[in-house]
Parts: structure tokens; sequence; C-alpha cells
């Protein structure tokens, strides 16, 4: 846990002195309103993109492809569960956004980033039918005491 801790702590040092982050965070600050909270986890994601598409080389922002952002959704959701909210494609689309619109790139990619499904299971209905409240209600036998019991549960 220490080795990570300090690791992250290297990182965060190295970019703070990043141009690009930098105005990035001021746009999410001034432009967003975002929380400094958020403003973390936003560049996180964008610094994480950019690690993957780029690895060490030289960034050119022009070269982002919506291929690449797609296999990078896909390396974070095979990575492990899947996503509880949608922050991380919209922490994304957020980073597209202000490259567009800080002339990074020269079109928006925030349609690009694809959406992350969110899967429920089935829900009951919030109510049932007059026809089929009777249904119900005469499928319940009451000639015993426990059938007495549940016909009065039913109603």
């Amino acid at each position: 846990m220490r080795k990570s801790q300090a690791r992250i702590e290297r990182e965060d040092a190295k970019s703070s002195s990043d141009p690009l982050k930098l105005e990035y965070e001021d746009y999410l600050r001034n432009q967003r309103g975002l929380s400094e909270r958020t403003i973390y986890h936003c560049w996180r994601f964008a610094d994480r993109f950019l690690q993957f598409r780029f690895g060490g080389k030289t960034r050119d922002l022009h070269k982002i492809a919506p291929t690449d952002i797609v296999r990078f959704m896909q390396h974070l959701v095979a990575r492990g569960k899947p996503f509880r909210d949608k922050t991380p494609p919209t922490h994304l689309r957020n980073f597209f956004q202000f490259l567009f619109k800080s002339g990074r790139t020269n079109i928006n990619l925030a349609p690009s980033v694809p959406r992350i499904a969110q899967r429920y299971g089935s829900t009951l209905p919030r109510y049932l039918p007059p026809d089929q409240v009777e249904v119900v209600i005469a499928a319940v036998k009451a000639d015993t005491a426990l059938g007495r019991r549940n016909y009065a549960m039913v109603l």
C-alpha cells in the first residue's frame, strides 16, 4: 500500500507541471463549476486515457481517434466489475469537450465515448389491472385457517 501511495504522489508531482492538466483543471473549475474532488477524478481518467493512448511517447492530441476511445473504455470495463455509475464516460466526455473547445483537436470526440449499459433486474409492475387483481384474489383458497390468513393478506 505504501509503494502505491508513493507512486501516486510521484505521478501527481510530475503531472502538476503539465500545462494541459493545469488548463483542463482551470476549465473544469471556472467553466463547469466542478468541485475539487470531481476535478481530481476527471483528470485521473483523462490521464489514464492519455497513458493508454500514448504511453510514454509525445502526445499528439490530433491523432486521437474514436477507436482509441472505444478501446480504452473496453479496457476499463474488462478489468473487473462493471461501473456502478456512469462517471468514467462522463469524465472522458468532459475531457474531449475541453480538447475541442481549446482547439487541441479538430473534431469534438465527446460523442465518440460509448455509453455504459446499466442492466437492472426485471422489476415488478407497480400495479395490476383490475381483471388481474380479481384473478389473484380468486386464486387464494379461503377454506382453511391458513387460506383465510392468505386471503386477508392479499386483500
